[in-house]
């Protein structure tokens, strides 16, 4: 019972919506991830409508599987706060089962509705364009990798309930902690496949930037989150420690490659070739205040994730981690909402660029 109040505390809840590397700036997407496509086939692309139609709905597909892995997270910590206020005495046995039975009753719903999306996409896609193809393939390879982790969470969470109910609090504990453990493979998942995305994007693209410290942040906050779950879990030792420390430095000097003024500089193509379209220009520059606000959150977020790791360095880190984990979680926590939210409206300004664009290219 002594790691329950530990875990809730330390385990840190994510919404992890990766956009750069899906849809933002088609514009100057390498989608061979060998030949950088010509103007041609990046028109070709824009003015497809089952090619573009294809991006958008996988799109929206992986995003909804984000939303139902907060969903999850967020069904984890209502239980772990009731079952600590019922080993408090706080609440009855009737009340803790009120809510444990409304998380079973629907933690299969939205996973099953995701998977019900899957079957409708077809594993191969339907356009005639060659050199768009990996893209779709890398998509659906991602849509389905997210499917497997909603899958794993929510059987996770499952055998946590059973362990309340056969009054196993360690048990619990050990399943909270490899809960934690799985968020930490999640980041490092979403990491890789934004890395695999970055090869088919021009590396002086607004994409290629947000994307790289979109992906960096999300490795450096699987190692954090790894060093944390192994504590709980009694698996730390001190060369994992060196390790993990060893690759956030490096991980550390990525995030800050690039900074807002080249995330500027990237999209004066975009305003030049524009420049005789007014409302085009005021799209692109509410969709660069954006970027800019994107870019600052995911520096910011990796940032505390760091600060998360390092505390790590610390001799007998266990005896104060509660009070030293508290406010970076805390900070986290508001960072993470302002990433979400200044990303998402990136990328929805970014979408009303490109169809601002494909007007521009149909009526030329």
């Amino acid at each position: 019972m002594m790691y329950l109040n530990l875990a809730m505390q330390s385990k840190e809840k994510f919404i992890f919506v990766p956009i750069c590397i899906f849809f933002l700036t088609i514009f100057s997407v390498n989608l061979s991830s060998q030949v950088q496509l010509s103007d041609e086939e990046i028109q070709g692309i824009l003015l497809d409508e089952i090619t573009l139609n294809e991006i958008r709905a996988m799109q929206q597909v992986f995003l909804y599987g984000t939303e139902i892995a907060a969903e999850l997270n967020n069904f984890e910590q209502v239980m772990n706060q009731n079952t600590i206020l019922f080993l408090q005495d706080e609440i009855s046995n009737q009340e803790l089962w009120e809510v444990l039975d409304y998380i079973e009753l629907n933690l299969s719903s939205s996973v099953n509705q995701y998977e019900g999306l899957l079957e409708i996409i077809p594993p191969k896609s339907e356009s005639s364009l060659d050199y768009y193809l990996p893209f779709y393939r890398l998509l659906y390879e991602i849509i389905f990798d997210a499917n497997n982790y909603l899958n794993r969470h929510a059987d996770l969470l499952t055998k946590m309930i059973e362990s309340i109910g056969i009054g196993d609090i360690d048990l619990y504990d050990q399943y909270s902690a490899r809960s934690l453990l799985l968020n930490a493979e999640f980041m490092g998942l979403y990491a890789k496949q934004a890395e695999a995305g970055l090869n088919m994007v021009n590396k002086v693209s607004v994409g290629y930037m947000i994307g790289l410290t979109e992906a960096t942040m999300g490795r450096i906050s699987s190692e954090a989150l790894t060093l944390n779950a192994l504590m709980i879990l009694s698996e730390l030792d001190n060369r994992t420690i060196r390790s993990s420390l060893k690759e956030v430095r490096r991980l550390s000097k990525i995030l800050n490659k690039y900074s807002e003024e080249d995330i500027t500089k990237a999209l004066t193509p975009l305003r030049n070739a524009g420049k005789e379209y007014p409302d085009f220009i005021s799209k692109l520059s509410q969709a660069e205040s954006y970027s800019l606000s994107c870019f600052r959150a995911n520096k910011l977020l990796g940032e505390t994730y760091i600060s998360l790791a390092k505390l790590f360095e610390i001799e007998n880190i266990d005896e104060n981690y509660n009070d030293l984990i508290d406010p970076i979680n805390m900070r986290i926590e508001i960072e993470r909402t302002y990433s979400t939210e200044s990303c998402n409206k990136f990328r929805l300004e970014m979408e009303e660029v490109q169809n601002l664009a494909i007007k521009i290219l149909v009526s030329d």
